[in-house]
């Protein structure tokens, strides 16, 4: 992680891991066999794996391009409160905008409020696809940067894509094909914060179970804490 390496907490030794797959994004590029074997093993177990952009001097770029867009997440999501609400997103009907803290999902058997906020970024927002809705300055003026990271994130996902396809016996593009950057979607830039706490809280929890929308999540998580649901009943 380079220079967030001294401002980011470390992870705590007493808190259980579950070991997932790391997938070599330097081997995917050039069709190693067995790592692309190890997405689609991955894909069908957790659902999750890591992708290591260190090897590679595209992905190493990419990891560069996600600090400078951290940078801008935390200065569109510390601005007051009200003008954050300027631009919510209304729960239902919108997809892109704000999403204030404070929602219950029905996931959540215990109805607990969230305590996560975040940003989508339309990527047909940021490519001139589509109309804008409004987003706050500190998001409008980094416009163009933002615009080359979605679209670089968009060709990282297509790389999987091909890979998973290839791997079930089916062309290449069969799911490539269905998410081209050209088409209207819901691709989007999630920028999100969620506040630390120094204490356990049964009634309180970040996100509640879900899961995610569209063919492909990159997820770039300093902070780790990732929670993943077993297939075993027991676990």
């Amino acid at each position: 992680m380079g220079s967030l390496d001294n401002i980011i907490p470390p992870f705590p030794d007493d808190v259980p891991t579950v070991p997932i797959a790391r997938i070599s994004y330097s081997k995917l590029k050039c069709s190693d066999e067995n790592e692309m074997i190890k997405v689609l093993n991955a894909s069908q177990s957790d659902g999750f794996f890591y992708l290591d952009l260190i090897d590679e001097p595209v992905g190493q770029s990419l990891l560069n391009d996600t600090e400078d867009v951290l940078t801008i997440s935390k200065r569109a999501l510390n601005i007051p409160l009200d003008q954050k609400m300027e631009c919510v997103a209304e729960r239902g009907k919108e997809m892109f905008g704000y999403k204030p803290a404070g929602a219950v999902k029905q996931t959540d058997k215990d109805a607990r409020l969230d305590t996560t906020e975040f940003f989508n970024v339309s990527k047909d927002h940021l490519l001139g696809k589509s109309e804008s809705r409004n987003y706050p300055a500190e998001i409008t003026n980094q416009w163009k940067d933002l615009g080359r990271f979605a679209q670089n994130c968009h060709s990282l996902g297509l790389m999987i894509l091909r890979v998973l396809a290839e791997q079930l016996d089916l062309p290449s593009d069969e799911f490539a094909k269905r998410n081209k950057i050209s088409s209207i979607s819901g691709d989007h830039i999630r920028m999100t914060k969620m506040p630390g706490c120094d204490f356990v809280d049964s009634e309180r929890i970040g996100l509640a179970s879900h899961t995610d929308f569209g063919s492909i999540t990159v997820l770039f998580n300093w902070v780790g804490g990732l929670q993943i649901q077993s297939h075993d009943p027991s676990e």
